[in-house]
């Protein structure tokens, strides 16, 4: 079950959250009442796509014929690393996509939050792949 929560982290994470949040939203009145402040919320979304896109030019200049980098990739932590980048930048993108098209402030947090755990989850790996790698 740890393996597979692990090989999925990028999924059941967010899925977990859109539930929690959901469920939080409908039975809690005082979260219907925050006041969101928005640009900042997008500007953050967008400093969190450039963070991500600089994870991936750093993966790409990482040596790949190390030991450690052919761990890596075996356990397929390079798949997980990936699509948690893209998953991340699409959320993000989202975020910001809809709030140019005016969606209540509701969902532009649900997709800020879903795109910043994507982002936490890029960040460990670039970080492991970073001072591991030796």
């Amino acid at each position: 079950m740890k393996n597979f929560i692990k090989q999925y982290c990028y999924l059941i994470f967010p899925i977990t959250t859109i539930i929690i949040l959901i469920i939080t939203y409908f039975k809690i009145q005082y979260v219907k009442t925050i006041e969101y402040d928005i640009a900042t919320i997008i500007q953050i979304a967008g400093t969190l796509i450039g963070f991500l896109l600089t994870a991936i030019t750093i993966f790409a200049s990482i040596p790949k014929n190390t030991d450690y980098m052919k761990r890596f990739v075996k356990h397929q932590h390079e798949t997980v690393f990936r699509r948690s980048i893209s998953l991340g930048m699409i959320f993000l993108s989202i975020c910001i996509f809809i709030w140019l098209i005016q969606i209540p402030n509701e969902f532009i947090a649900l997709t800020f939050v879903l795109g910043l755990e994507e982002t936490l989850f890029s960040a460990y790996h670039l970080y492991r792949l970073c001072f591991d790698n030796r």
